[in-house]
């Protein structure tokens, strides 16, 4: 059985970032996958670094490490658009590879999941660039899943790419370690 950790960061729970996550969450699930946590970037109560949280101030971060130790797959779901992300995403990714070392993230798996409304360089280069960060913190960069939004149009309009992410999440359980018979997979 796979554990995962989703975050999400969108604008609503209508957003083709979040719909894809869900959707590799969904054919994960039809696997007896362990769905740990899913949570939204926008509704989390974030400090910028972990000295923050040490000098006695929670934060959302600080409740997930349990989590996040315990989990074999990442699943990181993005909106991009223009030329960046959200700053509440950039905080979060800053402390996730800030703490990489105490989460034990060597040797997890993580897909990223991004929806964009162009396929510019800038998208290009901030994909290198999370591959990249997560390779650095140990991490195996299993796929990414990239949607690109042209028209208004819905990522579960489009077939193929609502099919990838079912695919994406139902391949999950053949990369890791049953629990339930102890066979590796």
């Amino acid at each position: 059985m796979s554990k995962i950790f989703a975050l999400v960061n969108s604008k609503s729970e209508e957003d083709n970032a979040n719909y894809l996550v869900n959707r590799i969450i969904d054919g994960a699930m039809n696997l007896s996958t362990n769905i740990i946590s899913l949570h939204y970037v926008q509704k989390l109560h974030i400090l910028y670094d972990y000295a923050e949280a040490k000098n006695g101030e929670d934060d959302d971060f600080s409740d997930w490490i349990d989590d996040i130790r315990s989990s074999d797959v990442f699943v990181l779901g993005i909106t991009f658009e223009g030329k960046n992300v959200s700053s509440k995403l950039g905080i979060v990714l800053h402390r996730f590879f800030t703490e990489a070392d105490s989460l034990n993230l060597k040797g997890k798996n993580v897909i990223a999941v991004i929806a964009s409304d162009s396929a510019g360089s800038e998208l290009r280069d901030f994909v290198q660039s999370l591959r990249e960060r997560f390779v650095k913190a140990g991490m195996v960069y299993v796929d990414d899943l990239i949607f690109i939004e042209e028209n208004g149009q819905h990522a579960k309009d489009n077939a193929a790419i609502d099919s990838k992410a079912l695919i994406i999440g139902a391949s999950l359980r053949t990369n890791w370690r049953n629990y339930d018979d102890k066979a590796i997979r």
